[in-house]
């Protein structure tokens, strides 16, 4: 993987999400947390889940090379 993942800002109204990065530090992608049920809409559990997936995404990369 050519990019990283960094944790965008926390928002009452969309929530959070994932900002995928290029090495020129350009937002090259994102992934959102979509809530079907009112489970997934507390911040904390938002804030968590974007945490894991930053974590595993960039782990991915440094175990690359990338």
């Amino acid at each position: 993987m050519k990019f990283k993942a960094k944790m965008g800002h926390y928002s009452s109204v969309v929530g959070n999400s994932v900002l995928l990065i290029d090495e020129g530090n350009r937002i090259v992608g994102q992934i959102a947390i979509l809530c079907n049920t009112d489970d997934l809409r507390d911040k904390d559990t938002q804030t968590e889940l974007c945490r894991v997936i930053c974590d595993a995404v960039n782990a991915a990369r440094q175990t690359e090379g990338g």
